[in-house]
């Protein structure tokens, strides 16, 4: 299979390199030439960007029917989603956990991380139908973005009014699953166009149950997750922007129940919630047509992980994030831009009574920490991009990271070769959760170098990208002895090629990529696979990703799509002894098909997920004393919207 995928953007080229110019070739050069901000400053295409970007279309995500935000990550090269703890799932990316602190998610410009450990639950949570588009970075974002953009940076934006024409739209949707229901609920949107002021509105609110399928905990307990799994989300987005000022106010409403707990199950499911607050303000002050001042104001109020059922222990932080700033975009001439920023953030967090303390007894923690950042970008027969960040916490010290990037474009080829170091702060749990007696608390530290080619033949266009990553000092939670916590590992990295096809026809578009990567010196016992030095436990380490949007007759659009995992590594129970071994896990093939029907404003979705009811697993990616939490299975799902 990897084999094949290797050889299928060269199969492809050769059918397609000589054909003309046409109406086919122009919608791919639009899709191209779409402007993006997710790995600069200043608005660039996907080719010029000084990162390795992927951009994911609203057309493509409503053709391949997606449940949710892990079907659509799932579609870009490198990402995969794995489990954690208390029935949680979050991302990885080229092999590396990137769940915890690692991987920055902004939905309209406003990150998505809680603040007690930096994690982003998947699964049956954001509004996957209310995206415009999305934006990410394969690769380190920290120069710009700070402490969570160490391995990635996912971007959404959703729709604005501009995308209402009726002004106010509604949905409903609906999964089924063999014996039990994994989705249902619905959708409300709004939004008004005005000359000096632009309204919008997003809500959607929903149940559903992770899976229907079994769980065996340490000692050997096994029971059912369809009454034991289910997922609640409730997201309600606000944005107002009038003149250079922009508001924006995110509630992001997360619950679940849970029985796996930290170790042994609980003797029945227990509620654990994700509760977050979150409003932006900011003006984008016009100095003159080439310079702007951004002042900006961020305000989170958050109850992460709040648990409080005794059974399960009781876990209850509140915790704040205050970050203000202001930014500097300049565009010094035709050829030079300087973005440049000052930031400063504050982070409290408050035990409630009776629940969980950090060390000592202490009900409060307080950190602080300052940001400087810079970019300068050249344009001319070669782009250059220089930047880094300098960024000081109040308790574990300074980091600085440099980037440096070089883009060429020339006719129908496109050139990148990256370098950026990226740093993770760590969390305020991280910092009271240290291994007693270990060394103090420091932020990880990476270095990526990337090379990417891409060249586009008629209406398709190829890329290749190679990658290196290594992360020093990785913060680990783990055991030792009798104790348990944090502390910095030794350093893991990998390596790899990722490829991608995309092709645009008459008839619709056809996306396809594969990735590849091996472990490199890994020093991180939680993460290793003893005999396989260039496997991380609970990671596929090559991934083929297909999915079209095909159009019919009658306002008809089909779309196929195909996910294939390689084998991987993970702890499973042995049955009759409760006893955890480390096992072969078999690879997996997901067919999905989604059918749609659009006539105005209207639009209907029937599709079917997992056709080979495969159920594939989330493996936890560290030995945490978890077998694979069961995935759902054969999923038949319809949604109706009209307006959006």
């Amino acid at each position: 299979m990897t084999r094949f995928a290797l050889l299928l953007p060269v199969l492809s080229l050769t059918l397609v390199a000589q054909q003309a110019p046409s109406k086919e070739e122009d919608e791919l050069l639009a899709l191209l030439n779409t402007p993006i901000t997710v790995a600069s400053k200043k608005a660039l295409t996907t080719r010029e960007s000084p990162g390795v970007v992927s951009l994911i279309t609203r057309d493509e995500i409503q053709a391949s029917g997606a449940r949710d935000l892990i079907d659509v990550l799932r579609m870009v090269p490198g990402f995969d989603v794995n489990y954690d703890v208390q029935g949680v799932t979050g991302p990885s990316l080229r092999g590396l956990w990137g769940y915890e602190g690692k991987i920055l998610l902004l939905w309209d410009g406003v990150e998505m991380n809680e603040t007690l450990y930096g994690t982003t639950q998947l699964g049956n949570h954001f509004p996957v139908d209310q995206i415009k588009r999305v934006e990410i970075i394969r690769g380190p974002g920290s120069a710009t973005y700070g402490g969570y953009a160490e391995v990635a940076v996912i971007q959404i934006t959703s729709l604005g009014p501009e995308d209402i024409p009726g002004n106010v739209g509604g949905g409903l949707l609906y999964g089924k699953g063999k014996d039990a229901t994994y989705r249902q609920g619905g959708h409300l949107v709004g939004g008004v166009a005005g000359d000096a002021l632009k309204l919008s509105f997003g809500a959607f609110a929903g149940d559903g149950k992770r899976s229907d399928g079994d769980y065996t905990d340490p000692t050997g307990l096994t029971y059912n997750l369809k009454d034991n799994s289910k997922v609640r989300p409730l997201f309600v987005n606000l944005g107002l922007s009038a003149g250079g000022f922009s508001l924006r106010a995110i509630v992001d409403q997360y619950a679940m129940d849970q029985r796996d707990n930290l170790g042994d199950a609980t003797p029945a499911a227990t509620g654990i919630r994700f509760g977050s607050t979150n409003v932006e303000a900011k003006y984008v002050w016009t100095l003159s047509k080439d310079l702007t001042l951004t002042p900006f104001v961020l305000w989170r109020d958050q109850k992460p992980w709040w648990v409080d059922d005794v059974d399960a222990g009781i876990f209850k932080f509140a915790t704040t994030r205050m970050r203000a700033g202001v930014g500097l975009g300049w565009d010094i001439n035709a050829a030079f831009n300087l973005a440049a920023g000052l930031e400063t953030q504050t982070d409290k967090s408050e035990s409630i009574p009776d629940s969980s303390t950090f060390p000592a007894g202490a009900t409060t923690a307080k950190y602080t920490s300052t940001a400087a950042y810079a970019q300068l970008a050249y344009q001319g027969p070669v782009n250059i991009t220089v930047g880094a960040r300098y960024e000081n916490h109040s308790e574990v010290g300074s980091s600085f990271v440099p980037r440096f990037a070089l883009t060429k474009v020339f006719g129908k080829w496109h050139f990148k070769a990256l370098y950026a170091n990226a740093f993770r702060t760590p969390s305020i749990m991280n910092i009271n959760q240290p291994i007693p007696g270990s060394a103090p608390i420091e932020p990880e530290k990476t270095r990526t170098f990337e090379v990417e080619a891409g060249v586009q033949a008629g209406s398709s266009l190829f890329t290749a990208n190679l990658f290196d990553t290594e992360i020093k000092k990785p913060l680990v939670y783990t055991l030792v002895g009798p104790d348990s916590g944090y502390f910095n590992r030794e350093k893991v990295g990998t390596r790899g090629l990722e490829l991608e096809w995309k092709l645009r026809k008459a008839w619709g578009f056809l996306n396809a990529n594969a990735t590849w990567f091996k472990a490199v010196d890994v020093q991180v016992p939680d993460w290793e696979v003893p005999g396989h030095d260039s496997e991380l436990l609970g990671m596929s380490s090559s991934k083929l990703a297909l999915s079209a949007g095909l159009k019919l007759p009658g306002g008809f659009t089909l779309g196929p799509s195909l996910l294939w995992f390689s084998d991987r590594y993970g702890m499973t129970v042995e049955p009759g002894t409760g006893a955890y071994s480390l096992q072969k896990l078999s690879a997996d093939t997901l067919v999905n098909v989604n059918l749609a029907w659009t006539k105005g404003a209207l639009r209907a979705d029937l599709g079917v997920f997992d056709l080979g009811d495969r159920r594939r697993p989330f493996v936890q990616p560290y030995t945490g004393g978890h077998g694979p939490l069961p995935g759902t299975g054969r999923e038949l799902t319809f949604k109706l919207r009209y307006g959006f």
